[in-house]
């Protein structure tokens, strides 16, 4: 009775209306929870457990000390779920390490994570995430949750180590190696702050690690010259790509968000 009791408290409180914004699917298709019906309640409990949280009111709080990079303005539902993407991935990346990052080590490796861009996922994985561990961070890969409009993060843990969390919110590679690069450029900055999003500061912040990674992957000038020539098809894009030593598909898709070319 005593439990019939609680799980009706909880199937009414504030946290029924945070589990609602939530996609419990997530949890039973990612092996987090057993594949079977839940009541509100027991959705509650199964949360709290994963999330090592007492009450699930604390993922509406907007976390000022993490680094996201996010592609809408943030909502409660997008807070809620970004910082549950957050806990799960601090929970995988947790002292995994207790190297300290090291900003110098990590500049230095910039060349040779830029040439990974031309390997296959399956051939570069593994080097990336010794490369950065070597540097104190932790990269973290999770399949992307609904509503948390999140591409990547970074937090820097009590050991002095690194998070860095990216999601596969899309899928292609130009903007797996954006995102990458754009964490990359908040950590040599020591920037693992964010706010809401409001703010000149933040957008500010945001701006300068888009520019980072913009060059690095095509150096500005390079770029220029490319764009100078005016011909953007599938051949010179791929000539371009092997001349700066970057994957076609990086080229394309810095064409395309500067509106040279469509996305048809």
């Amino acid at each position: 009775m005593e439990e019939i009791l609680h799980q009706r408290e909880l199937a009414e409180g504030r946290e029924k209306e945070i589990c609602e914004m939530i996609d419990f699917k997530y949890f039973k298709q990612k092996g987090y929870v057993t594949e079977k019906r839940y009541g509100i309640g027991e959705k509650i409990t199964e949360l709290r457990k994963i999330l090592e949280v007492s009450s699930l009111e604390y993922l509406v709080t907007f976390n000022h000390l993490v680094s996201y990079r996010n592609t809408r303005d943030f909502t409660e539902k997008s807070i809620v779920n970004s910082n549950i993407m957050l806990e799960l991935a601090s929970k995988k990346a947790r002292n995994k390490t207790t190297t300290k990052l090291n900003r110098r080590k990590l500049e230095r490796s910039l060349p040779t994570l830029r040439e990974l861009t031309r390997q296959d996922p399956k051939d570069f994985a593994q080097e990336l995430t010794d490369i950065l561990l070597e540097c104190g961070v932790v990269l973290v890969g999770l399949p992307a949750l609904a509503n948390a409009n999140l591409n990547g993060a970074t937090k820097k843990f009590g050991n002095g180590s690194v998070l860095l969390l990216l999601t596969d919110r899309n899928k292609a590679s130009d903007i797996f190696w954006f995102s990458l690069f754009h964490e990359i450029g908040h950590i040599l900055q020591n920037d693992f702050s964010s706010d809401d999003g409001d703010s000149d500061s933040y957008r500010r912040s945001e701006e300068l690690a888009d520019q980072f990674a913009k060059d690095l992957l095509i150096a500005p000038q390079d770029y220029q010259r490319f764009i100078d020539e005016g011909c953007f098809d599938k051949q010179a894009i791929k000539k371009f790509a092997d001349e700066i030593g970057i994957h076609p598909s990086i080229v394309l898709g810095r064409l395309q968000n500067d509106q040279y070319l469509g996305y048809d």
